[in-house]
């Protein structure tokens, strides 16, 4: 507590001291002391944000209650859901806090991003995209979407911040490049992503019952994404308390910067991915299979090609009737709720509105 902290801001100063005569008097450390606890008071939090983004019911919020330690059981995310945490600095009176956004509904409301992506955010931003292994059909086109939507809030926020003289864009850029790796061979390939990106693939026990050659391909398009982005790619799974071990450990380094180092990285599609930013080359990840995609034009179009010939988007997916909105599953229904529910789409639908304006209005 106060008191604690208070004695070993003492013994800390006193332990400092000559042991001469001239040593400071006992009033005199007393006070140092004092000052001591009262500048550590004065002492901000870190605030740090992380976004998730990603496949519909792909395990976003339970990849996040695992890492608060909640065990809470969870529902599907109807469009942006906030929760925090927040950890004591050691030998410190501070909370850092971690703010968690959750965006749900797949690629439907990925404009949504620009609530937690904004000019105060970015300097701490993280993304996780999370995309469901045992769903190769679509995963793609999900990935691709939301990269995007990211990419272009993120872009947004830095000509906003340049435009006002900010170095804050530069600063990050150079960070990102820094995090690739300034000497790595495929540097003037990629285009990093300004802040930490992490793919994580989930439900890597359902991956495993793919046969060697479906898998072989989503482990190749994965790398090559994450690659070109400047990610982290990882594969976990709920089943598997060592693979979520690891997990939890990326995201403590994003949000609360605890330290997390991977000594070997995974690149066999026989064992869960585990591939650090900067790790891979486009070499090793070799050219993508002969596809019918006549008008690729980029190595990302012969990717997304040979990708989506070997998993076709199934009808379903193509009509984007995979999201079951939760909010009127009769399982939950519920008439008082269901109004205030009613009155939130409307507000929402009215807030995209504004949105697709001011998008439109910015061009």
């Amino acid at each position: 507590g106060r008191h604690t902290h208070f004695q070993s801001s003492l013994s800390l100063v006193m332990s400092r001291q000559p042991s001469t005569s001239q040593a400071t008097s006992s009033t005199d450390l007393w006070k140092i002391a004092q000052y001591q606890v009262s500048k550590d008071k004065t002492k901000e939090p870190d605030e740090r944000t992380v976004l998730f983004v990603g496949s519909e019911n792909g395990g976003k919020s339970s990849v996040i209650q695992h890492f608060l330690n909640r065990d809470t059981s969870t529902k599907p995310t109807v469009a942006l859901e906030y929760t925090y945490g927040r950890k004591e600095r050691e030998h410190d009176v501070v909370k850092d806090i971690a703010h968690m956004w959750e965006l749900g509904g797949g690629t439907e409301l990925a404009n949504l991003v620009e609530v937690p992506i904004t000019a105060q955010t970015i300097k701490s931003l993280s993304v996780v995209l999370v995309l469901d292994l045992g769903k190769p059909e679509g995963m793609w086109n999900i990935a691709t979407t939301l990269l995007d939507a990211v990419s272009i809030r993120i872009k947004k926020v830095m000509d906003d911040l340049s435009r006002r003289d900010s170095k804050l864009p530069s600063y990050l850029q150079k960070k990102a490049r820094a995090r690739f790796g300034e000497d790595h061979p495929d540097k003037d390939m990629v285009r990093p992503l300004p802040v930490p990106l992490l793919i994580l693939g989930t439900k890597y026990d359902e991956f495993q019952m793919l046969e060697s050659e479906p898998r072989k391909m989503m482990c190749r398009a994965l790398r090559f994404l994450a690659h070109m982005h400047g990610a982290i790619l990882m594969f976990t799974s709920q089943k598997e308390s060592n693979l979520m071990g690891r997990c939890r450990a990326q995201l403590a380094h994003f949000a609360f910067k605890l330290p997390f180092h991977v000594k070997t990285p995974y690149f066999d599609h026989s064992k869960p991915m585990m591939v650090p930013v900067g790790a891979d080359t486009l070499t090793g990840i070799g050219a993508p299979p002969q596809s019918s995609a006549v008008s690729a034009r980029t190595p990302m179009d012969l990717w997304k090609g040979a990708y989506e010939q070997m998993f076709p988007k199934s009808e379903k997916t193509m009509k984007g009737e995979e999201s079951v909105d939760p909010g009127r599953d009769p399982e939950y229904a519920e008439r008082a709720v269901d109004t205030k529910y009613e009155k939130k789409l409307l507000e929402l639908e009215k807030f995209q509105k504004q949105v697709e304006r001011r998008a439109r209005e910015n061009r």
